[in-house]
């Protein structure tokens, strides 16, 4: 059993995007459903996002590319204990009345 993290937010504030994540979300999606070839699908990204970000720059254009790139390199894997399947919520503790 696993589960799949990026920290999207963060490489997105170091390219210099602040909070604007889709990019590296979206080439992370792409990573993990394979339903294209990542090669095939990181080439439309980037197509996509120099159409989208041109007239803003070469700059933003840029780091909207790097995006894409981190977004692919980036995902994290974390194989879960076969334990956790089985596993129950804790009981919730009783609220006081007032």
């Amino acid at each position: 059993m696993c589960l799949y993290i990026i920290d999207a937010n963060t490489i997105a504030r170091n390219l210099g995007l602040g909070d604007h994540a889709s990019m590296v979300l979206q080439a992370a999606f792409f990573r993990l459903a394979d339903i294209i070839p990542m090669e095939e699908a990181t080439a439309y990204m980037k197509k996509a996002a120099e159409k989208s970000f041109a007239k803003k720059g070469e700059q933003v254009v840029k780091m909207n590319l790097a995006a894409i790139d981190q977004g692919v390199a980036n995902v994290v894997e974390l194989v879960l204990p076969e334990s956790w399947k089985d596993a129950v919520d804790a009981p919730k503790a009783e609220e006081k009345a007032e």
